[in-house]
């Protein structure tokens, strides 16, 4: 069996410091630790998909493509959370979660940025939570809804 080739260019170890050196930056513990803001997105997210995943027609490639998309940490040489959302080879049998490395995959990288001044002096937010809880772990939707919100969404 043959080692992997080392990549000769930096670049990618670079962007990846980048990263991790501007989320530590922006974190002021103990009230403020980006990454796990992260990682409590992550967990909501993944909450989100596995229900999706279940729910809708096509299993996870369907939650990928036609829900919220499927939330990835540490893909492709890149240090973080992204979130999937849409396939190229959607329609493809085999294994959903399997990737291909001739198929494209789009992905939207999810970072932690910080706010201009000018931002701040218009709008008084509190623009990071800090949180593992921002779904329920109970995701479904109840199966009726009272008359009253019924009457209210169709009128």
């Amino acid at each position: 069996m043959r080692a992997p080739l080392i990549n000769p260019s930096l670049a990618d170890f670079a962007d990846n410091l980048e990263r991790l050196t501007k989320a530590d930056r922006l974190s002021y513990p103990p009230n403020l630790n980006c990454f796990t803001a992260i990682t409590g997105l992550y967990q909501s997210l993944e909450k989100i998909y596995n229900h999706e995943k279940e729910s809708l027609e096509g299993g996870s490639i369907g939650a990928m493509c036609k829900g919220n998309g499927r939330p990835r940490m540490h893909i492709r040489k890149k240090v973080g959370l992204s979130i999937d959302y849409w396939r190229e080879k959607r329609m493809s049998r085999g294994n959903e979660d399997e990737e291909d490395d001739s198929e494209e995959i789009w992905r939207v990288l999810v970072e932690v940025e910080e706010i201009p001044p000018d931002f701040t002096n218009m709008n008084p937010i509190t623009p990071v939570r800090t949180s593992d809880h921002w779904v329920s772990d109970e995701v479904k939707k109840p199966m009726y809804l009272p008359t009253s919100i019924r009457l209210m969404l169709y009128d």
